[in-house]
């Protein structure tokens, strides 16, 4: 939590589940680095290299990511992403980035039809 590593060099670092709410990130290259399950939420990750980084199922609440490049940076599952932030993310190369309701509600939509006859005849 609130730790300073502006232009660190983390790549493919391992920080599954770590605790880094409001740190300082800024134009650190965190390149193919595992995220997943990382609280990154305040962190200020302005300029940030986050090239093919695992996001998955991290708390991205209040994130900056301006200037960041987030090419091929996967975050399905991650959650605190406004829907601007959301298609920002999409059209900076971002991949599988969905809120999480929409993931809900597509697990919901499959049990329904799993419920039904339909479900059968496909």
């Amino acid at each position: 939590q609130d730790a300073q590593l502006c232009g660190a060099d983390l790549t493919e670092a391992k920080l599954c589940g770590a605790q880094l709410s409001d740190a300082k990130l800024t134009g650190a290259d965190l390149t193919g680095a595992d995220l997943t399950g990382a609280d990154l939420t305040g962190a200020d990750l302005t300029g940030a290299d986050l090239r093919k980084a695992n996001l998955r199922n991290a708390n991205l609440s209040g994130i900056n990511l301006s200037g960041a490049n987030v090419q091929g940076a996967q975050c399905k599952g991650s959650t605190g992403l406004t829907e601007d932030a959301i298609r920002n993310l999409k059209k900076r190369g971002a991949r599988e980035v969905l809120p999480i309701a929409s993931y809900l509600f597509l697990v919901i939509s499959l049990l329904h039809i799993a419920q039904t006859d339909e479900f059968f005849k496909l």
